[in-house]
């Protein structure tokens, strides 16, 4: 008995030396906002809004010189349309990952909810992500991600190129997806962007090229986007 005791407080006490090891400062940062929307009367037609989103970040240095960094945000709407069920599996969480980087690795982001693919991390508009105002426009298809998606973007091997890549597990419904994507920033406010990933349904499956371009001149960017 004495000897599992000890075993078991030893596994106890070096989980605790692990878990201060990543330990760190949270913050948390929201605003305050009222909007009103105007859509098709078909749809809903006036409405008004108000800001309800906080956003908690937090980083630590682990003794290898790792950063382990956790962001939560948490938004009332959130999930509103998903079962009663499913909104007790995701709470009030909009999105949350953990990303563990260094210069020698790159970075790797682990979504628990809201990640992004390789194509999906390029292709909003020069306008921003349109089909996120509420106004009924729909997103362009991307490969899968989402839930306890990963998310990596490759050490930086040549000056001004970075590589990055996605993968989505499989689940029911889809089998596992990847999606990967070039960015080159080498002329002062240019940015090019190519992607290709799979979307990975049982009915449909798809192979998805993400092209974006945009060039900056002082305060007015200009953006092309394509999804093929």
């Amino acid at each position: 008995m004495n000897t599992f005791k000890k075993i078991g407080l030893t596994a106890l006490a070096s989980s605790l030396v692990v878990t201060s090891a990543v330990a760190g400062e949270m913050s948390v940062a929201g605003g305050a906002s009222i909007g009103l929307k105007n859509t098709n009367k078909s749809q809903s037609g006036k409405s008004w809004t108000m800001g309800n989103q906080l956003t908690f970040t937090g980083s630590g240095e682990l003794d290898n010189g790792m950063t382990v960094a956790l962001s939560m945000v948490i938004d009332q709407n959130d999930d509103s349309t998903l079962s009663s069920a499913a909104q007790l599996d995701n709470g009030p969480f909009d999105s949350h990952s953990v990303t563990v980087s260094s210069d020698a690795m790159g970075s790797l982001v682990f979504s628990g909810e809201g990640g992004s693919s390789a194509n999906s991390a390029i292709d909003t508009t020069a306008a921003g992500d349109l089909w996120n105002n509420g106004s009924g426009i729909s997103g362009p298809i991307a490969p899968n991600a989402g839930n306890n998606s990963l998310f990596y973007t490759l050490p930086s091997m040549v000056d001004d190129v970075a590589i990055t890549a996605s993968y989505s597990p499989q689940r029911a419904g889809q089998d596992a997806a990847t999606s990967f994507a070039i960015a080159y920033t080498g002329v002062e406010g240019l940015t090019l962007n190519v992607a290709r990933g799979d979307k990975e349904t049982l009915t449909a499956p798809a192979e998805i090229t993400t092209y974006k371009a945009s060039y900056a001149i002082g305060s007015l960017t200009l953006g092309y986007s394509m999804n093929d």
